[in-house]
């Protein structure tokens, strides 16, 4: 069921972080900088975000899905604010909602 939902071999999708032992470097460097960002607000999580996306753009073009270096520091921190811009814009009205729900509640 999951593979015909993905079209994809669907444990190939969730391995692939860890297939090469430099993929494996490049997701401890992620995960560093996630968990960096508890106690920095917001400039490890733009540039988790860049990861992503770049990530994701690679999978869309249909290229090897492998873990690129964290290089390019620059397009990693535009392509996650923008990233976050967009959600922000999507989440914006919900979130509005909500808060106005509980403030009239």
């Amino acid at each position: 069921m999951l593979n015909s939902a993905f079209g994809d071999d669907f444990r190939a999708i969730l391995k692939f972080p860890f297939a090469a032992p430099r993929s494996r470097n490049n997701f401890l460097a992620g995960a560093a900088l996630f968990l960096a960002g508890m106690f920095i607000p917001l400039l490890p999580a733009v540039l988790v975000y860049g990861y992503i996306v770049q990530v994701l753009r690679r999978a869309v073009r249909g290229n090897e899905l492998i873990m690129p270096e964290w290089k390019d520091w620059g397009q990693l921190a535009y392509d996650g604010l923008r990233s976050l811009l967009i959600g922000a814009l999507f989440l914006g009205p919900g979130m509005l909602t909500v808060f106005a729900g509980l403030a009239l509640y």
